[in-house]
């Protein structure tokens, strides 16, 4: 009886490696997370100089659009299990910048849709380690937009003391909460001033920053919340305001 549970495992131990080995073999048929995320990252760059040169918001929405479908289809084949976990964990939960970038860009084109679509895919409670700031980022606008306004306010509080890139980000969502122009004004500067630092650390991908998505998607809500909004650089285009 022994040596025939014994072989029994033996046999599920080989057919578990040979399945192991298939589903290897078929994830590298697959182009990388990091090859969507490139993708994103390019195309919106392209975008941005494009509306910078012509001036046509219809043309340069239609273009982000397209990039965020991009990252949809990203979380929605981490969804559904297409990549290994363990060898992918940078793409989950929110950790990746261009999840928060895809995000805050559809609300910067009027499809807040869009924006918690990503959220609900991306974001899990499992995995909700919001001390990583780009996981942070990606749930204050996921709650935000899911009128989770007191899940939202305890998330602030706990990050009320941050400072840099952070220190904005939490400023902007506490004053659209209260609706504070004078906080909102504060965020909003240091956003642009230490992101636009980030991205020319990027090589090619710094033309991404030249629309900046977080300020961008901030200072639309803040209208929506009736609260005047100063731009304080040109990486938030005045188009964005007047056309979403």
């Amino acid at each position: 009886q022994v040596a025939g549970i014994e072989e029994t495992a033996q046999n599920q131990q080989e057919r578990l490696q040979a399945l192991t080995k298939e589903v290897d073999a078929l994830q590298e048929s697959l182009p990388g997370p990091e090859l969507y995320v490139e993708l994103f990252e390019i195309g919106v760059g392209k975008a941005h100089c494009d509306l910078y040169l012509d001036k046509n918001f219809r043309l340069w929405a239609e273009e982000i659009n397209r990039f965020i479908g991009v990252m949809i289809q990203l979380h929605q084949d981490l969804r559904a299990g297409k990549y290994r976990i363990d060898t992918n964990s940078e793409f989950l939960g929110g950790r990746c910048s261009a999840t928060a970038e895809g995000m805050f860009a559809a609300v910067a084109i009027g499809k807040q849709d869009l924006a918690s679509e990503i959220f609900g895919l991306a974001c899990d409670p499992e995995i909700y380690f919001h001390h990583i700031f780009e996981v942070f980022r990606c749930w204050c606008l996921g709650l935000y937009l899911g009128g989770r306004h007191r899940e939202l306010r305890e998330l602030l509080e706990e990050h009320q003391f941050s400072e840099g890139l952070r220190e904005g980000y939490t400023n902007c969502f506490i004053a659209l909460l209260n609706r504070d122009g004078h906080r909102m004004a504060i965020g909003l500067k240091d956003i642009v001033r230490h992101e636009w630092e980030l991205w020319q650390q990027t090589g090619a991908r710094r033309a991404a920053g030249v629309v900046n998505f977080g300020a961008a998607a901030l200072s639309v809500l803040a209208l929506e919340r009736g609260i005047t909004v100063q731009l304080p650089a040109d990486t938030i285009p005045d188009l964005i305001l007047t056309e979403t």
